[in-house]
Order: C-alpha cells, then structure tokens, then sequence
C-alpha cells in the first residue's frame, strides 16, 4: 500500500503519512479488495511477506460490511460480493465460524454477521440481506428467551477442541453483539 502524502505532512511525520492521507490509503486498500477473496469472503489476515490470504472469516466479513455501511462504500463490487457471500452461506446453512474448527458455530460470530448484514442491507435496500439478518437477529433471540440465558455457542454447535477460553465460555463479551 502506498500513502500519496504531499513531502511537508509526511516530512513533519518522521517520513510517514498521518491524518486523512493514511485514513485514505487504507479505505482504498480495505474496499480495493486487499482482503478479500474473489468469492467475496473476507480473509481473517493477510500474510505481509507473500501476500497470501488467511481463512475465509464469516465474522470479519461482518465488521466489513457494517464498516463499509458507516463509510458509504456499500455500492463498491468488492462490498456487494461480500455480502452475496453471507448471504449464500447461511441460505446453504454453512454456519460454522471458522474453518479451523469445523462444526463450531459461535454466538458472537452469528451475530456480528447479521449486524453487518443489517447494516448492508439499510443502506442498499438489499431486502435479501435485511430479511437474513432479520431471521438470525429473531432466531437468536427466541433461543435467548427459550434459554434464560445467552450461550457463547449455538444449539447445534460442536464444543471448541480448544481450552476454555472469554470467547467459549464467557458471556459478557457478547454484549458487543447487540452494537449496530
């Protein structure tokens, strides 16, 4: 990524660019695609040395949408993919959080996709990703009522093989869920 600085901001910055030139370069890279794979899916990284993608990531592909929702890039094609891509997965009930734990459907994840796919969906007028986000916000709260409490994991989830941890067995980090 390269920061289009006039010499004097990027003088006065020890040689690097700050303020709106920075928050300019990294929209550009953000929704130029840098993270993204051509199904739409948003990587969980990108290695700096080869330039490799991580896993597809459900979750992250969320944040992005509510992001691009809040920057007005809704209507860029990398944006659009990304949603048709959350979109496609729940409709073939891929709902897995990650790859690296096959089966594993964790609450947070479920709903910070229905967050950016709500957000998508106000600003586009997507009814598809609005009816969506909808179903798994209703969904998710019905479980919640049923229950009397809220689960880090969904109902037909596999248990983590990893150990314990704030995301597999804590709860209030799921308040975060409720943020538009």
């Amino acid at each position: 990524m390269s920061c289009e600085c006039s010499p004097a901001p990027a003088a006065a910055a020890g040689g690097h660019c700050t303020g709106d030139h920075l928050t300019e370069g990294l929209v550009r890279w953000l929704f130029g695609g840098a993270l993204s794979y051509p199904s739409g899916a948003v990587a969980a990284w990108r290695d700096p040395g080869t330039g490799m993608l991580g896993y597809p990531y459900p979750e992250i592909t969320g944040y992005f949408l509510t992001l691009a929702a809040s920057l007005g890039h809704t209507g860029t094609q990398v944006v659009r993919r990304a949603a048709a891509w959350l979109i496609d997965r729940h409709r073939r009930g891929e709902r897995e959080s990650r790859p690296p734990e096959p089966g594993v459907v964790y609450t947070f994840d479920t709903l910070i996709q229905a967050t950016g796919l709500l957000n998508y969906g106000r600003a586009e007028g997507c009814d598809a990703a609005l009816t969506l986000a909808t179903r798994i916000v209703l969904d998710e709260a019905r479980r919640v009522l049923d229950e009397g409490d809220i689960s880090p994991l969904a109902r037909s989830s596999r248990p983590p093989v990893r150990p314990p941890t704030w995301s597999t067995v804590g709860r209030l980090h799921l308040l975060k869920s409720v943020q538009g």
